[in-house]
């Protein structure tokens, strides 16, 4: 699972679309938060595999799995 704030905190998606859906401007804020957080937290993520995956010279490799992953191609 994503080790992120948003995610450790046990918010769902179904949560967060419900804040992002709400007319009320606060809990959007808080949408907002939640969402940086999680979406920041996967680009570092991503970052650190990329590295590693560089440093072992498997990006090639790397790129295709988490391609295929992100676009449901492999389950």
């Amino acid at each position: 699972g994503c080790d992120c704030p948003t995610c450790k905190a046990g918010y769902t998606r179904g949560e967060l679309r419900a804040l992002w859906h709400c007319g009320d401007i606060e809990k959007k804020r808080q949408y907002y938060n939640l969402a940086s957080m999680h979406n920041v937290r996967f680009v570092v993520r991503l970052t650190e595999e990329i590295r590693e995956a560089m440093l072992k010279d498997k990006f090639d490799e790397f790129k295709h799995n988490f391609l295929a992953r992100y676009y449901g191609i492999i389950k």
